[in-house]
């Protein structure tokens, strides 16, 4: 999740009164992302602020002279000339808007219309005259240890700077915290790059939207919107980024070492000279954070998100799953063909002569039970299923004699989960009046689904088409 922080004047002051304000915000380019923001008021501080002296007018007297001077060539008839004076308007940044809008009010029709071609350029430009200061708690930690990043936008022109973030109506805020985690995420990520200990950047991770009706609902309303916000002169704010490393949308910092992060943004020009000179670049100063302990080496090598095996313990096989994401997991272990809820475990055994052997053995014809989907934690290891040695055996008759030391493996397959509801079957979960409403909410999140298979199955056949499965009426 984020707060936004938002404080009056950039000189520390002390702290008169909180007040909680809800918010959803977004950035540009499109995603979605929700804010829940705590604005900190200062009255004494704004007094201050309202009767501190007045820069001496002499002291800024070189720079007005430069404004002005720049604002005449805006009439020049020489191209080059406007063209450079434009330019070095831009570069000097807020500070030149109040005698560029009264250059724009002018008698003088050239100067005034460059004048507000200028003033438009500005308002397309983010975090214009702001610096951008990073910082992280904790610095220190395991690699499944959440910290805290915080992203401190200050604005030390007298001019309003236009920032990438603004308020949803209050019916699109949600109160689910992991939307408003993975929204700021996403609000926040097309500013910041973070680097891996062997110099690599890391790109964002985000766990399916549809597994949730709300973070799908928060990430549309950005995608639909394009809001943007501004910061008042000498005023800052305050993003802190929650669960940076280990919420719904992440940055997975898995191995042991130095991170490196950085806000940076750039404002694309059109016109070449501008992008030379990188006019209106904001870069923060990078922030480290050192992970001392790496996940388990099955997380951070796997090529899946469920491993698999299948050992010979005694007169059984056991099917064995290892949770190998980063992030919790859930098992359906109802076996049965009905793809609308029950999961599917089919065996594939070798025999001495390198031959592949399917065994399906009979469901078992047990009623639906919420309680047979299983948590795994990262990197925890269960017993899916197990098949009596004699029964396979059995099963396999005349074709030949099962291999020892295999390899033997499985297929798994489970296509029920909770976001697998269309979107307006997803809006009455937990509706009693809406037949299974109440039962879809018995679903966990992050249900792993689809297949996953282990050594030697090479699985050829297409996965069924689940588009057009019913209301999972629960439980039987």
């Amino acid at each position: 999740m984020l707060t936004l922080v938002t404080g009056g004047a950039l000189e520390p002051t002390g702290l008169a009164g909180i007040v909680d304000t809800p918010m959803i915000y977004r950035a540009l380019p499109p995603c979605t992302a929700i804010l829940c923001w705590v604005v900190l008021l200062s009255p004494a501080s704004i007094a201050a602020h309202a009767q501190a002296p007045q820069a001496d007018s002499k002291a800024d007297q070189p720079q007005t002279q430069e404004i002005r001077g720049l604002i005449e060539k805006l009439g020049d008839a020489s191209y080059p000339v406007r063209a450079d004076a434009v330019r070095d308007l831009i570069a000097i940044g807020p500070d030149a808007l109040p005698l560029l809008r009264e250059a724009a009010s002018g008698d003088d029709y050239e100067t005034a219309l460059r004048a507000r071609q200028v003033i438009e350029t500005f308002r397309a430009v983010l975090f214009a005259g702001a610096t951008v200061v990073l910082s992280a708690e904790p610095t220190r930690l395991r690699w499944n240890q959440p910290f805290t990043l915080k992203v401190r936008i200050e604005n030390h022109s007298s001019e309003p700077c236009q920032t990438p973030f603004a308020p949803a109506p209050e019916g699109d805020r949600p109160a689910n915290l992991d939307a408003l985690q993975v929204g700021a995420m996403m609000d926040l990520a097309d500013f910041l790059s973070v680097f891996g200990p062997d110099g690599r950047e890391i790109q964002l991770y985000t766990e399916p939207i549809d597994e949730d009706p709300e973070v799908e609902q928060a990430l549309r309303w950005r995608a639909e919107q394009d809001p943007t916000g501004t910061l008042d002169g000498g005023s800052s704010q305050t993003f802190a980024l929650t669960d940076f490393n280990r919420g719904w949308s992440r940055y997975r910092m898995l191995e042991a070492g130095q991170y490196t992060i950085r806000f940076e943004y750039e404002p694309d020009w059109p016109d070449p000279e501008l992008a030379r000179r990188r006019i209106g670049r904001v870069s923060s100063q990078a922030v480290k954070v050192t992970v001392t302990e790496p996940a388990p080496a099955v997380i951070r090598s796997a090529p899946g998100t469920l491993l698999g095996e299948v050992v010979r313990e005694g007169d059984s096989y056991v099917a064995y799953a290892t949770n190998a994401h980063d992030h919790l997991r859930y098992l359906n272990t109802n076996w049965g063909t009905d793809a609308r809820r029950k999961g599917r475990l089919r065996w594939f055994f070798q025999t001495e002569n390198g031959e592949l052997f399917e065994y399906q053995p009979s469901p078992a014809r047990l009623a639906f039970s919420p309680e047979r989907i299983v948590a795994l934690e990262p990197g925890q290891r269960i017993e899916l299923a197990r098949v009596a040695c004699r029964e396979v055996a059995q099963a396999l008759g005349q074709k030949g004699r099962l291999s020892a030391a295999g390899p033997h493996g499985f297929v798994y397959s489970n296509f029920l989960r909770r976001g697998a509801l269309s979107r307006e079957e997803g809006a009455g979960a937990g509706d009693p009046g809406r037949q299974g409403g109440e039962s879809n909410e018995q679903l966990p999140r992050f249900i792993f689904t689809g297949q996953a298979s282990c050594v030697p199955v090479v699985e050829s056949s297409p996965p069924p088409n689940t588009s057009n499965l019913e209301w999972i009426d629960l439980p039987e």
